[in-house]
């Protein structure tokens, strides 16, 4: 009998999953939820990875399949709206598994030996003393660069000056982490600040979309209207009056 194995969880909540699919989950795993905080995804003891997909965290989705991608790591897609993998994605590093499937408590039970497999081929490849690769390096620097991002969202963030910050060249390092991560570094920016607003809009009703742009590094709140408009279709307080529509429901 396979034990409880450990998944470490990014995207969506689990708690925000129907209490179905997430009973069958809790009852074969221990989660560890990391959000959004993709340097998990570096660790040389993790060689699995899952992210609980929705529709607003696609450019997220991204980002880990491009680095689980460079550094041979494969990850678990839990999803229930329709899901579209960009072409180019190597097949073979992620497995998608449909929340709505009948079939779900036997998905898991396949799904952990698939786990246990990889950490036991994962023992014996550290075992061997088998060394990261270049690219693997490059990827793990990029990593680091996107736990600095993150931690200075509030800030201003101008790629040259992340750049010099790096020891690269403006060139090198737009390069770098455009192959590394698959969008720009201000796209990057762009998509980490709106997931934050949206986050903050849903969980702090009282507080002032000014305060709310300005923690999450724009000090134009006219400007970052009119970027969360385009990444989602709505104003500010038209997002957070949806939630609370819903809430009210």
């Amino acid at each position: 009998m396979i034990s409880n194995q450990t998944l470490y969880w990014l995207g969506t909540p689990l708690k925000q999953i129907p209490k179905r699919s997430k009973n069958v989950i809790t009852k074969h795993f221990n989660i560890i939820e990391l959000h959004n905080d993709v340097s998990i995804i570096s660790s040389d003891s993790v060689n699995i990875i899952v992210f609980n997909f929705q529709k607003n965290n696609n450019d997220l989705l991204h980002i880990c399949l491009k680095l689980c991608e460079n550094l041979n790591k494969k990850l678990i897609i839990f999803h229930y709206e329709n899901i579209v993998i960009e072409d180019g994605i190597d097949e073979s590093n992620y497995l998608k598994i449909n929340l709505n499937s009948s079939d779900l408590e036997l998905e898991i039970k396949e799904l952990k030996k698939v786990i246990f497999q990889s950490n036991l081929k994962n023992k014996q490849l550290s075992c061997n003393g088998i060394k990261d690769n270049n690219e693997e390096k490059s990827t793990r620097n990029i990593i680091s660069i996107i736990k600095y991002i993150d931690e200075n969202l509030t800030n201003q963030l101008h790629e040259v000056d992340v750049a010099e910050y790096c020891h690269y060249s403006i060139n090198y390092f737009s390069k770098l982490f455009h192959q590394e991560i698959g969008i720009s570094f201000r796209d990057y920016v762009s998509s980490k600040r709106i997931g934050k607003a949206r986050t903050l809009l849903k969980e702090n009703n009282d507080i002032k979309i000014a305060i709310i742009a300005y923690q999450c590094g724009y000090h134009d709140v006219s400007y970052f209207s009119r970027i969360f408009k385009k990444k989602t279709g709505m104003t500010p307080s038209e997002y957070r009056k949806s939630f609370l529509n819903k809430s009210i429901i």
